[in-house]
């Protein structure tokens, strides 16, 4: 290709509105969450490991009796949505909601599933809350997240999760984990894995003598 010299006529979609090929022998209904399969496809909003959210769907499109990617289905990206939820109350906004079926989200993830759908943002009664939609997330939900606290056995994320509206948060990975003398501040130097700590089932185990240390944390993972 070569730089043009005159107006071009280029091909555009709608910033809040994508496209996305509908896995074979599926039908999509309007206003339902949609998700991406593992192999890329859509399909209905479901609590399926690997699954990615990607918005709601704009109009019903089936393709039921077609192969994979014979047809598109449209969703909003973007957008405030009313959802069902087994009980909400205004002290839950702002927390994050997962997808529990393809009409209705829920407050807890699990281990392996996860597909975050956004944040509540309003109430409509006991049933019903008013989300907005975060189809941007890189895998369903995950994000950094910081814990600074003296030496445990095992470190407990449950008071800065509940900051961000959760009661836990799940640790995928590690990015830093440093420690600070608690006497002077000194920075005691980042913590070596398996040597000065583990990591298994999402729990941040400390291993060896820290007692005098004061840890900062980084790590990447899901708010549960």
């Amino acid at each position: 290709m070569t730089a043009v010299t005159s107006n071009l006529d280029t091909p555009a979609r709608a910033g809040s509105v994508r496209a996305h090929p509908i896995a074979a022998a599926t039908a999509l209904y309007a206003g339902i969450l949609i998700a991406l399969s593992t192999t890329g496809y859509a399909v209905s909003g479901v609590d399926t490991a690997g699954y990615k959210f990607v918005g709601v769907a704009r109009a019903a499109q089936d393709n039921s009796a077609g192969a994979a990617g014979a047809l598109d289905i449209e969703v909003y990206k973007e957008g405030v949505f009313s959802f069902a939820i087994a009980a909400v109350t205004q002290a839950d906004i702002g927390r994050d909601v997962y997808i529990v079926d393809n009409a209705t989200v829920g407050f807890s993830e699990s281990v392996t599933k996860r597909v975050r759908v956004g944040k509540i943002v309003a109430v409509d009664d006991s049933t019903h809350a008013w989300v907005q939609i975060d189809t941007t997330a890189s895998r369903d939900g995950l994000r950094t997240f910081l814990v600074v606290g003296p030496n445990a056995t095992d470190f407990d994320f449950t008071g800065a999760a509940a900051e961000q509206g959760g009661s836990d948060f799940y640790v995928d990975s590690v990015i830093a984990a440093e420690a600070y003398v608690a006497a002077t501040g000194a920075s005691a130097g980042l913590k070596k894995v398996t040597t000065d700590w583990t990591l298994a089932a999402g729990v941040l185990t400390a291993v060896g003598d820290e007692s005098a240390n004061v840890w900062v944390i980084t790590a990447l993972g899901h708010l549960v």
